[in-house]
């Protein structure tokens, strides 16, 4: 396992700023603690502990957030949970310091458990952990443990102000509950799994929670108001860690759940679920630093789909070699149909006479990486470690294990040690005896979840899964990319990239979320995700298309619409903003002059995440915001994204909403139409075409000559150019740059009055002027790669 990845901490977790305390709305309902109750107080939220061991908190102004939680636990077979059994005088404060900062606790000790409870100061957010306690005479199964519920067991509510039935509730999907990893936002409540966001519109009152930790559980919410809950309130609020199977506990044992996160504090939904993002990657010991990104190709998308053999890989090699590797689409991923079967991962003798460790040679005599694609859990019963190591292996668990895997596919029982290290070999041998640079991906690691029976009882499906994916991490080469797919948050904690969706096909919008998705389905179930990424793992929203016929063949397509150039633009510009990996499904070999111009200009990806700014008012949003800041200036990107495929649509911000000035004038440049629209205030609006989007870049307008944007690449010169400096004293404009070679660049620079551009130079080659009107355009072309510089001087026009 990397040092990057280590193992998860049962640690309560991380940090971040402050933010400001909305006003108690008129008509809110305060509390004031009596002198003789015990609280733990930040300047953000005060806990006060009730006579019977419930926890209320609390506003500094005394607005109630929670009232009456306490933990619980439901055993296996009952139906009524159990709470736990303290009181007041049961407590005692402790002094917190973890990874999530310093800070104060409490720590409630029962009969049947501890409960502890830890706040922060200066930060909008507490923790709580709640311990079992087996005090019986005979084994207990735990079902359900919750640190943190209101309503489940006596009365209490989380109050979220006037109009709490319009309140709207960002799942993290349904994975096991539905099988539905496609996040939603609910109206008036709902249930939720790993992690939530709750926001009122009308009050503005905003809740953020999840768990930091998936150890041994998977964590669900509920939240729901009952017929008698009052306008301001719902009357249940769960955070549940739900073990499967139930877990035992002997007598005198413990048994822990997870560590939850709730934030009371928070005014801006966004900011707080980037703060819970931060948090859960801090807690799990997760770095943003990853070893490259394997941008690039899957062969499994397009027209050869498992038909890949070495002559195609070449070809597709030369083809990328010479047009596109310089642009940074440097990456091969050589997906199903290499191997000799399920379970036996050797070369296909045909396809690959010359064995993977030849292609990946060559891969990297071209400067490029390579990846293999691998089913690491799942083995054909004709495979050869199914015929000399039989009892490796478990069937699918009957129902939904069936239904997923299949019923000629068997399992590896990744609780016997001798199977991790044979999972750890199979990596070990692709990463270093190969020398490829990156599983990509490990596909169906899911599967661990509904394998029947494993050798070691009393593991759960989630410790299992853990179990698997350490061994495959751990045989991996130092420096390598492990990329996956769900369940995201366990995942995450081993893979540097994890899938966010499913398969993709050439197509706008899917008809089913069952089947393949679309550009839409793709990007929108990224985007509601944006706070994972890059705290816990780059997202791969998968493959991007063109309207290329034998792909849409390959996917069965051929009877629907043909992706437009608009559309592929826009699926082009939506995935880069996500700050994922980006892949192509069409062979190299087959693109157009025009689809390669575009591909051109998408990478390198932001270091970060689009925000969606709309996500709590839009289905799917539309509006997504990055800004970005480097020694150069600073730039915020706005794209506003027209799902709609039959009518025209008006979209827009304000500046308040983009984190910009709203007393400030920001220039205003259009780039896939390549046009300076002058200068905004307070908001911008435009006009999208239906199935496209409109990308603009802002930059806060100076009364001097100033840079606007490049052509070059989707971030308008944030992304190449080191330097951008004006001179008053010789009125001139600067520079530097990190040039691609063979690729034609305009620059466009304001040219306000009285200024007139008079000449330009640039280190690269011949430049030109175009005047046009308040702008100027700079042409010129960089022979090769490298840094470069380039010059306008000015003068006043009298």
């Amino acid at each position: 396992m990397s040092p990057h990845r280590h193992a998860f901490s049962t640690l309560f977790a991380l940090a971040a700023a402050c933010l400001a305390l909305s006003c108690v709305t008129a008509g809110a309902q305060l509390v004031r603690p009596r002198a003789e109750q015990r609280t733990v107080s930040t300047d953000v939220y005060e806990m006060s502990i009730q006579k019977n061991g419930t926890v209320s908190v609390h506003r500094p102004n005394g607005e109630i957030c929670f009232q009456n939680a306490a933990p619980y636990v439901l055993l296996a077979g009952e139906e009524k949970p159990r709470k736990l059994e303290a009181r007041s005088r049961d407590t005692s404060r402790v002094p917190v310091h973890d990874r999530l900062g310093q800070g104060q606790g409490m720590v409630f000790s029962g009969k049947n458990g501890d409960w502890a409870l830890c706040a922060y100061p200066g930060k909008p957010f507490f923790t709580a952990k709640f311990t079992f306690r087996n005090n019986g005479k005979k084994p207990v199964r735990v079902a359900r443990l919750s640190p943190w519920s209101t309503g489940a067991l006596h009365e209490g509510r989380l109050v979220m102000g006037a109009g709490a039935d319009q309140t709207l509730l960002l799942d993290n999907g349904s994975l096991f509950r539905d099988f539905n990893d496609y996040p939603k936002v609910q109206r008036g409540g709902g249930r939720a799994q790993w992690n939530m966001a709750a926001v009122n519109p009308v009050s503005g009152r905003v809740l953020v929670a999840g768990f930091l930790t998936t150890i041994k559980a998977w964590p669900e919410f509920a939240l729901t108001r009952g017929d008698k809950a009052s306008l301001d309130a719902f009357d249940r609020f769960t955070a549940d860690c739900v073990y499967d199977p139930p877990v035992e506990v002997a007598p005198g044992g413990t048994l822990e759940s997870e560590a939850l996160y709730i934030a009371v504090g928070e005014d801006q939904p966004l900011l707080g679920l980037d703060r819970f993002g931060k948090a859960q990657a801090v807690v799990n010991g997760v770095r943003d630093a990853r070893p490259f990104m394997p941008h690039g190709w899957d062969s499994w998308s397009t027209k050869y789909h498992h038909n890949i053999s070495e002559a195609v890989i070449l070809e597709n090699l030369d083809a990328a070699d010479r047009q596109l590797k310089r642009y940074g689409w440097t990456h091969f991923a050589l997906d199903a149909g290499w191997e000799r079967g399920l379970g036996d991962w050797e070369a296909h003798p045909e396809r690959f006479p010359n064995g993977m460790k030849a292609v990946a040679d060559e891969i990297h005599r071209r400067g490029m990486t390579a990846s293999l694609w691998i089913n690491p859990f799942a083995v054909s019963p004709d495979a050869p470690v199914a015929r000399e190591h039989p009892d490796w292996l478990l069937k699918p668990a009957p129902g939904l294990g069936r239904m997923l895997v299949g019923g000629d596919k068997l399992l590896l029982d990744v609780t016997r040690p001798e199977v991790r290290d044979h999972v750890a070999g199979i990596a070990r041998r692709i990463t270093s005896e190969w020398g490829y640079d990156a599983i990509v991906e490990a596909d169906f690691v899911y599967f661990l979840l509904v394998a029947d029976k494993p050798l070691v009882p009393n593991l759960t499906n989630i410790e299992v899964l853990r179990m698997g994916m350490e061994a495959l991490r751990g045989g991996m080469r130092e420096g390598t990319f492990l990329m996956t797919m769900t369940p995201q948050p366990v995942n995450g904690c081993y893979a540097e990239g994890v899938r966010t969706g499913r398969d993709c096909a050439p197509v706008w919008r899917a008809d089913n979320l069952q089947g393949s998705w679309g550009a839409v389905d793709a990007l929108t179930n990224t985007i509601r995700r944006f706070y994972m990424s890059p705290h816990l793992f780059v997202p791969d929203q998968d493959c991007v298309f063109f309207a290329h016929e034998s792909t849409r063949k390959r996917w069965n397509a051929l009877e629907k619409p043909a992706l437009t150039r608009e559309q592929s633009i826009a699926w082009l510009t939506g995935a880069a903003l996500t700050g994922g990996v980006v892949k192509i499904g069409d062979a190299f070999t087959d693109l157009t002059q025009d689809e390669v111009g575009l591909l051109r200009r998408i990478l390198p990806v932001p270091p970060a995440p689009a925000r969606p700014v709309d996500l709590f008012q839009t289905d799917p949003p539309r509006v997504w915001s990055l800004p970005l800041k480097t020694d150069a200036g600073e730039w915020t990107l706005l794209a506003l994204f027209n799902w709609d495929t039959a009518e025209p649509a008006t979209l827009g911000a304000s500046f308040a909403a983009l984190g910009l000035r709203p007393d400030t004038f920001y220039t205003v440049y259009d780039f896939w139409a390549g046009r300076y629209e002058g200068t905004a205030k307070e908001k911008l609006g435009a006009v999208v075409p239906p199935g496209s989007v409109r990308l603009f870049g802002l930059r806060p307008h100076e009364p001097n000559p100033q840079f606007i944007a490049t052509d070059r690449h989707l971030s308008m010169g944030a992304s190449d150019h080191r330097a951008i400096m004006w001179d008053p004293a010789s009125a001139t404009l600067r520079g530097e740059f990190d040039a691609v070679a063979d690729t034609p660049y305009m620059l466009t620079l304001s040219c306000p009055e009285p200024w007139k551009a008079e000449s330009a130079v640039a280190s690269c080659g011949p430049a030109t002027l175009d005047n046009e009107g308040a702008a100027v355009r700079l042409r010129f072309t960089a022979p090769e790669s490298g840094p470069a510089e380039w010059t306008v001087s000015y003068k006043k026009d009298n």
